[in-house]
């Protein structure tokens, strides 16, 4: 995934709880702000807040919008890593 790029984040926790049916499977969708040198992806929400979370390539599905959604990511691609990690 590239940055700016939206996603929906796999809730794992809920594929091992047994009575998990009305739980949400998936969160989201997020943007992407930048892929570590480990491979886990750094995420916000859509209103531009950061994810304290690192989230592993398994757990992310690409999300496709109805309609075109248009996220103003600029503010998020200009922090340092030190202010994303």
């Amino acid at each position: 995934f590239s940055p700016g790029d939206l996603v929906l984040v796999r809730n794992t926790q809920n594929e091992r709880d047994l009575g998990g049916k009305h739980k949400p499977r998936y969160f989201g969708p997020m943007v992407v702000v930048r892929r570590n040198s480990g491979g886990a992806y750094a995420l916000a929400e859509l209103d531009g807040s950061l994810s304290k979370l690192r989230f592993a390539a398994f757990r992310l599905i690409p999300y496709r919008a109805r309609s075109r959604i248009s996220v103003d990511i600029t503010h998020l691609l200009e922090l340092s890593p030190d202010e994303i990690d």
